[in-house]
Order: C-alpha cells, then structure tokens, then sequence
C-alpha cells in the first residue's frame, strides 16, 4: 500500500470517530433541555461516557499516524486541536451534569454521601463511596483551619440541611474546650448561627493561628535513630504547618533557608551526614521542597524496599554521578531540573537537564549508599564487545557484583570519584600475566585490566572521564580569558608532528596547480561503523524544515547546486550495498547556518564530522587536528598598526580550492536531494570539508607550503606572515609598494587556485589601480559606500577614516535587577572584543566584577555587585562613538622606541606599550600600540608583589611584541613608579626570597640591554590599566592614548630615579645564605646600570648574615 492510500484509508477512520462525537454533542444537547435528571439517566450518561473517553484514544492513534504520512503538518495540526477541543467540552458539559444530579440527590444525608466527584466516576463506574465521617475538634489551635474548612464543605454551606441539623452536627463534631463555648446555648434553629460565630470569634484569631503552627514547627521532636516512620512525621508536620501559615497569608515562600535548618538538625545521625553530603551537590541553598523531597526519597526507599538490578560502572575519572533516563523511568525518581554540560574525552560534550537521588545496594544486601546522580539518555556498553571469558578460570569462592560482566550490554548507572573509594576495597587476586585483576568492593567483587591478545582490543579499550560545567559560562568565559593572555611557546606535541609529517609525505599538486591532500588520521577507518542510516534521518529532518521554510530551502539547494558545479561534490552512480565488506564509508550529516550581515553567502552548508556511528566512532574521531602553522591574531594585528598604507582580503572557498585524495573521498559522503518525490542521492565531496577536525589544518597548511615554494621573497613573506585562516591584512608604506605587493601574492596564490576577493584599503588608489587589472584580480567587491565599516577579524576598521572601532550594543540587554544573572552578565562581556587592550582600562571593570561574581555560590547577584554592572554597562555603549587610529607611526620616521609602562594597586596589575616614531626634522609621535592587565588573585598580595608581576607582564607582552612587529626597533624603555620593584631589579636574584627571586630573574634575562626607569605615579599611564576607566571617560584621556607628556619632548626632560639611599627595610631578602661579596658587586654594578643613564650615582648593597640588614656602599 502507498502512503497516499495510507492516508486516505487513515482520514476515512478519523471521520468515523468524528462522528461518534457530534452523536454524543447531540445526545447531551437533549440531555441539557432537560429541567432535571433522573438516576436512571445519569446511570446512561456515565455509560456513555465511558466508551466516549476511549474514542479520544483511537484518535490520537490515528492523528499521529496522519501527522507523520501528511506533507501538511499544519492542516493535521489544525485538525487534531479541533478534535480536542470539541471532545474536551462535551466531556465536561457531561460531568457537570453528573455533579449537578448527585448533589441534589445527596441532600438525605452526609453520613451517606454518594460520589460527588464524578469527574472521575467513569473511570470506576457507579459505585458507593466510603461514608465521610464529621470533622471533630477540641480547642486546639493547629487543628482549627482543617477542621473549619472541613465543617464549612460538608456542613455550613449546605443549603439541603436545614439549621437545627447543622446545629446537631456542630454539637457533635466539638469536645473539650470548643464545646464549653456553645454548650449553653439553647439548642433552637435561630441560635446555630450565633454558636457557629462565637466559634469563629475564639478560634479565627490568625495572630494566635500564627503563633501555634509556629511553635509547633519549633516544637518537632528530634529523630534518636533511622526510621521511616519518623522521616514520615518530619515531613507531615512541616507540610500541614506551612499549608496553614500560607493559608493564613504569612510569606511562607521566604522562609525557606529558616525551615531547611530548623528541620536538618532535628534529623538523625546518619540521615544528617547524607543530606549533608546531598546538599553539597547543590549549586546554592537547597529549598524547602528539594528538602522534602530528600526526606520523601529515603521514607519511599526504606518502607517500600524496591529493588531493581542494575549494571553498574566505577569511574574515579569522573567528577560526578549518572544515571540513564530508562532506569530513571523504571525506579520512579523524582528529579529535579538542571542544565549541567558533561565532559568527556576530546571534549565532547553533552547536557544533563535533570538530576536524581537514588540508593544503592550490594546484592548480597549488606551495603546501601545513597547518591545523587545527572540523568542521561544513555553512559556506555562495557564491553564494546562481549569477551570470550572461558580460558579464564575464576575462585570458586568468589562472588561477582556482575556475573555476567563479559557480556556486552548498557551501564545504567556511572558511579564517579566522589564515592568510588568508598566503594573500593583493599583486597584483590592476580589471575597472571595479561589476565584481569578480581577486586573487591562493598558492592562485591570486580573484574578490571587486561584480557590479553584480542582482535578487538582496540575497541575494548574505553574510558569514561565526565566533568561538569557551568553551562555556556565557561566557555565564553574562557574565551574571554584567552584573548587577554601573553602568548606563550608551543613545542609541537607526538600527534601534531605526526600530523606535519603525514602532509609532506601525501600532498600532491595536480595539473592545475591545486592542492590534493590526505585527511591525517590516528586510526584505521575499519573501525567506522554504519553512518548511512543516521544521515539519512537527518535529512528527513531538514526536508521537514525545507516544507516550513521556503527561502531557507531555496537557499540550501542554491548553495548544493553551485558546490556540484564547480566540481566540489560529485553524484555516485553505483549503488550502495550496506555491509558489502569492501570500501569503508561515511555519510556526513549536514545543515545550513544563516548569516544575514554577509555579503556573499547568506546561507553556508556544514557538514557534522563528529556524527557517531553505529560503533560509537565518528570520522573527526579518527582524524588528527594538527598544529596551528599561522601567527595568532595578536601578531597580526600588531603589524596592521604599522603600515601607512593597508589593504585586506580574503580567499574565496579557501577550503574547497584544496582537494581530497580520491582514495578518501568515501569517507566523505552526502545524501542530498532537491525534491522529496525523488530518490536520495549520494554524493563524495572531493575537497577539504568545513565541519571536519583536519579541516582547518589542512586549508592553512596548504597556504603556507605554497608561500615556501616560491621563489618571490616578498609574495612569500606576505603570505607567511599577514593570513589568519582566510582572511589577508597586509600592507606597506607607499601605495605603488602595496599594489606591486598585493599583485604578486595574487599570482602565487592564483597558481594553486586560491582567489582573493573582498577587497577593502585606506586608500583608494590603490583599489583603483588593482581594479585596473580585472583578469589578473577577478571579480573585486568594492564598498560603493565609503562609511561602510568592514569588520576586521572581530575588530572593525573603518577604512575612510583608517580608525579602528567598536561595536557593543547592551540595549537588548535589559538592566531590571531580577533579570541580571551571571549568564546576563558574561553575554554582556562578550560582545567586547579587545585583542590589543586598546580599551584595557574599561575592561578591567568587568574582570572584576567577574571575579567577585566568582566568589558567590549563589546565581543570585547582590545588591553592591548589581549596582556596579548597571553603572558600567550603560557606560558601556560609549565606546561605540571611540575612534582609535589604526596607524600609530609618524610621517618618514627614522627611528623607533617602545615605551613600556607597569603599575599594579591592590585589585590589578597591568602593562602598556607605547609606540615612539621620530621622523627627520626631530618631530616625534607617540601613540598607544597595545596593553594587558590581570586581576590580583583572590588572596591577599602586598602592593610590591603585585607591581612586580606588572613588570614581568610589561617584560612578557615586549617580548611578544618585538617577536610580531617587522619595525626596526632602536630601543626599548621599561618605566615603574615602585622604587622597592626597581631596586629588586637592581640586584642578584639570589639575595632574594622565591617569589620575588623567580621572577626578577625571569625580567633581569628577557629585557637584558635595555633599561628600567622611574617614573612618578601621576604620569604613569599603567595606572589606568590597573585601577580601571570608566567608558565615558576613556575616549578623552590623552594620558592613555598618547602616553606621558614627557615623551614628545627631549630626553634630558625625562624624569629620572629619585636619589635617595635605599631602605634598609627592604621587603623579602633571603636571610640564610651566605653570599659571595665578590659576584653580589659585579651583578650590583650590571644591574644599576641599566636601571638609569650612565652618568648617574649608584650604590652597591651587601647583605649582612649575622645582622639580617642591607649595607649601602656608594
């Protein structure tokens, strides 16, 4: 049968039980003219409605059939909310009949009453219920809202009892102190209404109410040992007492942390040590309910007691506890909802968004642990493959916690580091060499280690490491993080030089030129399994989205047309044969990401390496990432400032201009089709794919080896040096010098088929002259608006004005205080991108608002923490105005210096660069180039330390920027304004403690041959940095963007070190060494003379070992 005449055989049914339901509207459209209804006639209409609720089963049966065969989801939806809304109607039109009847028919008697609640009477049929005894009370205060509420619903507000009988039934439902009140009272009908107020009077005191459910919450007896029964009482009490208060419009939802406390120490022993323990697992303070929910977990476990078998793994790699949501399901738990990201080896990622208690058991029964576990959809199978575990010979005596550990099944529970040495025994049994290890555990023996030769022992060897994280947080933090490090050296790890080696041994060029290369890979792609079945779901999926989204759709098969026009996919015309054993394939999973701002590609397809297969191993598994093989973008953009004139592009499908070998292009496969009513076709994609580990590696290796393999020095340079990925800054300082460039880095890259478009410069003869050239350049994408801003690498440059800008918009953001979280406040952050720290001082704000925020274990920002980030980010969009010259050089400079300025103060530290250019007539120019800062660590350091680790950051940051900068460079300045950092300077590092001596002697080595100066606070620019700027007040401080005043003018008007003799006190100096006199004065000498020009007074400091003080010697 097709699936239209599916459809059409599935639509003739629904009809049928349409019908059934305008039969029954017509039969309650008779029933409801009806001045009253007989018990006959309810007896029918509960009949009725029984076989009426099981037409609404047969038809979500049939809805979700027709949903899944219809090639119009919205009309089957349409059609289902109809349904639902008419059966739902009728169904209560239908119970309000029923209620209606029963009430008039129980007028005879409370004693005896009937089911008045038929909203579920056809479920259980017409039946009696059990008699509902009166409510009794004695006066006491905490029993005064259950029994009032109770005498009111049966009694009081009956309008079929007449009064004398509802004062007969007061009388009744009171003793003790309550009847006193109205046992004088003359039992006549006018008198009930006066007895039942002077009840009320006494007892509706909500001020006395108050008091009594208090104290009796006070009052809840201690628990002496473990027991059901107890933990039963606990709960009953606290949830009686705060239904009453809440009844009584107390702010019970406030109290929560009060009554977790009062109620936690009334527990018993062990009961405390593990709410203790599952408490601590809290991201903040536990609530009422999750309190209750706790002590609910243990009644339920204890007085039920069952039990279910489970598979079990021990991981102490693992920072937490899971559980798969299938055994989760079977026990019942109740959860509670999380968003924990969870990660594991290669860092794959998954979400938990649910957590559990649970309590295990040994199965002999004498040990029983309760853990708090993160729910999954699925851990592992351990084994991968079952083991052949004959040859191996166990004690009789022992008794397995699995015995049937060998086989291969699911593990449905993960018990991590936080109680696997609990867990773990001391006693174990060797079977021998390339045998398993048997140890024992509370939950009985394990079998653990190797099994010796296997043909599967590379799929045997598993892992489970897990790590929980803040979700998004981190990550965003880390990048954050990372843009405001010092690079540091890289030494090429075992793969990575694998992975180099791998490309010079397999790359080719073919006859055009290009590039043909190999994917790297660490393993044999035997190891692959079926992919074909889960891509194909895949694209189920996104054809589903192609129904819903025409223009979406419209574009990806735009974008699919163009990749196989140009040869970059191309169809397979045998047919597949799943499991033929030959060549091994894998089928990409891909989708499509929308990017609106671009100017090109509004729609680009990515392809999913990382998709699993059915062995659990997926293509980006197999491949190794490689190297990064270009300079970072710090280095980059420091050379961007340096040109007078610039000019940026980018290469055109930079990955898809490098081929794939054919002998992979298996491994690269695609199911794609323009149209559901034809069959899915397979593609191979024949070039370097985007969604793949190697990817990257590869398109930018390919770069680089064609730079090395030209002879044109100045092509090869250019492409060596000025590429981050694809996207080209270069420059020069002439424009013919620029064109003369660019043009040959055109021919070279053009020789590999790598083309060069997106064309923008500062200045528009060189545009013009390269437009000139239209067969050389291909098609140029000129900005016909001059104010165009072209976003550089993040950072936007404004290529009219040559400034460089940014873009912060925190207007979305809204700045209520019960919506400013940490999420709220690190996506705000986030959006400043600030690779040079030209905005250092500003941003420095933010990183200690971060840290402070660190401090809290609450989400929850308080109140001075929230005051700060209102002030900051609506400051925060003044940067949006700044405009920050990108050249920082002078006209036909002849000479260049950097000045280097550090501070610290007691929330910072920090460092600038500044860029001194002096041209032919003298002139000089100074202009910020970059700066770094750091947060002072959370414990206390003293002011000298911290303006020493400012020092070593200002030593750190030169070093990198004389590293990245092609400038002649005639000298470096370093300037402090801590007299105590430069006299550490001053000396030999062995004189001092070990703090101070490591990193002196790191700044006395890496800024060997230049000199440290003084420089008074108030001109120090480093000050800013370290202290912090508001954002409104940056753009106009001249200090930070052109340095101290004295630097444009003359040297002998530069400040100089203040002459006075060094302290004796000067902090941490070793004191039990002795030192040789000798090598303290040459190293006194050396020092000194770089701290200040030659013709200045020094002095030589011996340390005195029997004194523990410093002597001056001039």
């Amino acid at each position: 049968m097709t699936s239209e005449s599916e459809l059409q055989l599935l639509v003739r049914k629904r009809s049928s039980l349409k019908a059934k339901l305008t039969h029954f509207s017509s039969y309650m459209n008779v029933l409801l003219g009806c001045d009253t209804v007989s018990n006959l006639q309810c007896i029918e209409l509960e009949g009725r409605l029984r076989k009426f609720e099981a037409i609404y089963d047969e038809f979500d049966v049939l809805q979700l059939q027709i949903e899944m065969l219809s090639d119009k989801p919205d009309e089957a939806y349409t059609e289902r909310a109809k349904f639902e809304d008419r059966f739902h109607q009728l169904a209560a039109q239908a119970r309000s009949v029923l209620t209606t009847a029963r009430a008039t028919d129980d007028v005879g008697s409370v004693a005896s009453s009937e089911c008045k609640q038929t909203g579920d009477s056809f479920h259980r049929g017409f039946i009696r219920l059990p008699k509902i005894d009166l409510p009794s009370f004695d006066g006491g205060y905490q029993y005064w809202l259950e029994y009032r509420d109770t005498y009111l619903s049966l009694i009081h507000s009956s309008s079929s009892i007449d009064n004398i009988s509802k004062f007969h039934y007061l009388r009744a439902s009171l003793k003790g102190d309550a009847l006193e009140i109205i046992k004088n009272i003359d039992f006549k009908s006018e008198h009930y209404q006066m007895a039942w107020k002077l009840l009320c009077d006494r007892y509706d005191n909500s001020r006395l109410l108050v008091n009594n459910h208090v104290q009796a919450l006070f009052n809840v007896e201690k628990l002496s040992k473990e027991s059901c029964f107890g933990l039963r009482r606990l709960t009953d009490v606290i949830n009686k007492n705060m239904r009453a208060l809440k009844t009584l419009n107390e702010p019970t939802e406030y109290w929560d942390t009060l009554i977790v406390y009062m109620m936690s120490i009334k527990l018993d022993s062990v009961t405390s040590r593990d709410w203790e323990e599952h408490r601590s697992t809290l991201d903040k303070s536990p609530s009422l309910s999750q309190f209750c929910s706790f002590i609910t977990l243990v009644k339920v476990v204890d007085s039920r007691g069952n039990k279910v078998d489970a598979r079990i793994l021990l991981d102490n790699g693992s920072t937490a506890n899971f559980i798969t949501q299938t055994l989760c399901d079977e026990l019942g738990l109740p959860r509670r909802d999380t968003s924990s990201m969870v990660t594991g080896i290669c860092n794959q990622t998954t979400v938990s968004r649910q957590s559990c208690d649970l309590t295990l058991e040994s199965r002999s029964g004498d040990y029983k642990l309760n853990i708090n576990c993160f729910v999954l959809p699925e851990i592992a199978k351990v084994p991968s493959l079952s083991i052949d575990f004959r040859s191996i010979p166990l004690p009789s005596h022992i008794q397995l916690a699995d015995p049937t550990f060998f086989i291969s099944s699911a593990v449905d529970i993960l018990v991590g580091a936080e109680v696997f040495w609990d867990i773990l025994g001391s006693a174990h049994i060797n079977l021998g060499k390339n045998k398993p290890i048997i140890r024992d555990t509370k939950l009985g023996w394990i079998v653990s280690g190797s099994i010796g030769n296997s043909g599967h022992s590379s799929m045997l060897r598993q892992s489970h490491v897990c790590n929980l994280s803040l979700r998004e947080l981190n990550n965003n933090l880390n990048k954050f993080w990372e843009l405001d490090s010092v690079s540091s050296k890289h030494s090429l790890s075992q793969t990575e030089r694998a992975c180099e080696d791998s490309f010079h041994l397999h790359t080719t060029r073919d006859e055009n030129g290009r590039f043909v290369v190999t994917m790297p890979l660490k393993e044999d792609p035997k190891v692959l399994g079926e992919s074909y079945e889960r891509a194909k779901l895949r694209f189920l999926s996104l054809e589903r989205r192609f129904r819903r989204d025409p223009v979406f759709k419209e574009r990806y098969i735009s974008f699919m047309q163009e990749y196989e026009r140009l040869g970059h996919m191309t169809e397979t015309p045998t047919p597949r044969k799943p499991h033929s054993g030959g060549t091994i394939e894998y089928f990409l999973p891909h989708h499509g990401v929308i990017k609106e701002s671009s100017v090109s590609t509004k729609l680009r397809v990515v392809f999913d390496g990382s998709a699993a297969t059915t062995s659990g191993v997926s293509l980006n598994d197999l491949q190794m990432v490689g190297p990064s093989v270009q300079d970072d973008l710090f280095a980059i953009l420091l050379r961007f400032r340096q040109h007078k004139f610039v000019i940026s592009g980018d290469v055109e499908k930079m990955y898809r201009s490098v081929f794939l070998t054919p002998l992979q292009r298996p491994l690269t496969q695609i199911l794609f089709r323009i149209d559901p009513t034809l069959p899915l076709k397979i593609y191979r994609l024949n070039t370097v794919t985007y969604g793949t580990s190697a990817g990257p590696y590869l398109a930018t290796k390919c770069l680089v080896t064609l730079a090395s393999e030209t002879s044109n020095e100045r092509a090869k340079a250019a492409i060596q040096r000025d590429f981050y990925v694809d996207d080209y800054l270069s420059g020069g300082e002439s424009v013919s010098e620029v064109v003369k460039m660019t043009k040959e880095v055109i021919t070279v890259l053009g020789s590999a088929g790598f083309h060069l478009r997106k064309w923008q410069s500062n200045s528009p003869d060189i545009l013009n002259k390269l437009a000139v050239d239209a067969e050389l350049l291909g098609s140029l994408n000129l900005s016909e608006n001059s104010n165009v801003s072209a976003k550089t690498l993040g950072l936007h440059w404004v290529c009219e004005s040559d400034t460089l800008a940014y873009s912060i918009n925190t207007n979305k953001q809204t700045q209520t205080e019960k919506q400013i979280t940490k999420r709220h406040i690190l996506s705000v952050i986030s959006q400043i991108f600030d690779p040079l720290g030209l905005i250092g001082p500003c941003i420095v704000e933010a990183k200690l608002i971060m840290q402070k925020l660190w401090k809290e274990r609450s989400e929850q920002i308080p109140g001075d923490i929230q005051l700060l980030w209102v002030t900051f980010t609506k400051k925060l969009p003044c940067l949006n105005s700044l405009k920050v010259p990108r050249w920082v050089l002078c006209d036909n400079s002849i000479a260049h210096e950097l000045h280097i300025f550090t501070d610290a103060s007691e929330r910072a530290y920090g460092a600038c660069i500044y860029v001194r250019s002096v041209n032919v007539q003298g002139s000089s120019r100074v202009h910020l180039l970059v700066s770094k800062n750091r947060v002072a660590p959370i414990k206390p350091t003293t002011i000298p330390k911290l303006e020493l680790c400012g020092a070593l950051l200002g030593a750190r940051l030169c070093t990198e920027v004389l590293k990245a900068l092609t400038l002649p460079i005639n000298t470096c300045r370093f300037w402090c304004d801590s007299t105590i950092v430069l006299s550490w300077l001053s000396m030999s590092p062995n004189l001092l403690k070990p703090f101070v001596r490591n990193r002196v002697d790191e700044i006395q080595e890496s800024t060997a041959g230049y000199t440290w100066n003084y420089v008074p606070s108030r001109d120090n620019p480093a000050d800013l940095v370290s202290r912090g700027l508001q954002a409104d007040l940056i753009s106009e401080c001249s200090l930070w963007w052109s340095g101290p005043h004295f630097l444009s003018k003359d040297e002998k008007y530069w400040p100089k070190k203040p002459n006075e003799s060094m302290k004796q006190d000067l902090p941490e100096i070793a004191s039990s060494h002795f030192i040789d006199s000798h090598s303290l004065i040459h190293n006194q000498i050396y020092h000194n003379h770089n701290l200040t020009s030659p013709n200045q007074p020094f002095s030589i400091v011996f340390f005195n070992q029997g004194s523990h003080c410093l002597e001056k010697v001039d």
